[in-house]
């Protein structure tokens, strides 16, 4: 996969390159004593939106966008594979334009898809909504956890997803984590990252507690018993962004740590495959602000884990800029209950 992504990172940078040249050649012509640092600026501003080859065609517009970054910002390097294709979703790349004997760099570019990622399919779940909306089997009768899995898979860089959770039958239950290739997706009953050590799987996962005696005996939890919510998985250091004392990095953040969980949620999730971290928020419900008699989004400390998946036995940039092979990492939504919901309503 990492060699897939290298190759599509080339197409996109010698597209971008042909199509800043073409646009120079016709400035050129146009405008020959135009300096050549303004036909280079005029020709990023003209690929806002470029088509290029190696990036994914499985959308009917295949409508990129091009964002160009100022010459101080520091890009991380991104590059995210569409799980269908193999092509690129997401790539950054600094294009090198051939004019006359000279190779002049433009500015570095984070090219992606407008489109954002589906779901890919599951027999226990329903794809609606264009494939963004998951839902848990209508006719299932046996709640438990099962899993589904975003169709893209981050290589490096950083992608963030909201994801709004609109129905889910009380008790509420839910989990949100990230999975690698290697792991075996819904290979048992209450299969949730971050649950039962699960290998290569982790993230959140919140279950209510069964009041019902009847649905309790059609169930099976994830969790134990008294257990409402947990956060890790097999090799991972947890921690509460912007906590002090023990919560502040630990093997297990503490359950009053982790979010609580209602019909209409929220969520914010960030997977760093460089750094090996997930970092997940929680919107809280919305205020409605006095001063300017507006509804005000805010968000609750997020909890992040770094995980210890690369093949040396360590984990971060660090191991990754020495040769640690790090796989890549792709997000996952877990529903228990018949009809529950899951909308995947932003990407960044």
């Amino acid at each position: 996969m990492q060699c897939a992504a290298a190759s599509s990172t080339a197409l996109v940078r010698q597209s971008l390159a042909l199509q800043a040249a073409r646009v120079c050649s016709v400035l050129r012509q146009a405008a020959p004593a135009l300096p050549v640092e303004m036909q280079l600026a005029i020709a990023e501003h003209c690929l806002g939106s470029p088509r290029c080859e190696g990036c994914c065609r499985c959308f009917e517009t295949g409508c990129a966008r091009a964002l160009w970054s100022a010459p101080s910002d520091a890009v991380p390097d991104t590059r995210v594979l569409c799980a269908e294709c193999g092509h690129l979703r997401t790539v950054t790349t600094r294009p090198v334009v051939p004019l006359g004997s000279e190779l002049w760099p433009l500015r570095t570019a984070r090219v992606s898809l407008v489109e954002k990622p589906t779901w890919r399919p599951c027999r226990h779940f329903h794809r609606e909504g264009d494939g963004l909306r998951a839902v848990r089997h209508r006719w299932s009768g046996l709640h438990s956890f099962r899993t589904i899995v975003c169709g893209e898979w981050v290589v490096r860089g950083t992608v963030t997803y909201q994801l709004h959770f609109p129905r889910l039958e009380a008790p509420c239950a839910v989990g949100i984590g990230v999975v690698n290739p290697q792991a075996a997706v819904n290979w048992d009953i209450a299969w949730c990252p971050g649950t039962r050590d699960w290998e290569d799987a982790y993230g959140l996962c919140i279950e209510g507690v069964e009041l019902d005696a009847e649905r309790t005996d059609h169930a099976i939890r994830a969790l134990g018993e008294e257990k409402r919510a947990c956060f890790g998985g097999s090799g991972t250091t947890t921690a509460l962004v912007g906590g002090a004392g023990p919560q502040a990095a630990s093997s297990n953040l503490e359950e009053s740590a982790l979010p609580v969980l209602l019909q209409g949620d929220v969520f914010r999730v960030t997977v760093d495959a460089t750094a090996r971290a997930l970092t997940i928020q929680r919107r809280v419900p919305v205020v409605r602000s006095e001063m300017t008699a507006r509804h005000v989004h805010k968000w609750e400390p997020a909890i992040c884990m770094t995980l210890h998946d690369i093949a040396d036995g360590t984990s971060g940039a660090s191991s990754t800029a020495a040769g640690g092979q790090a796989p890549p990492l792709a997000l996952t939504v877990s529903l228990k209950y018949a009809s529950d919901e899951c909308h995947l309503i932003a990407r960044d």
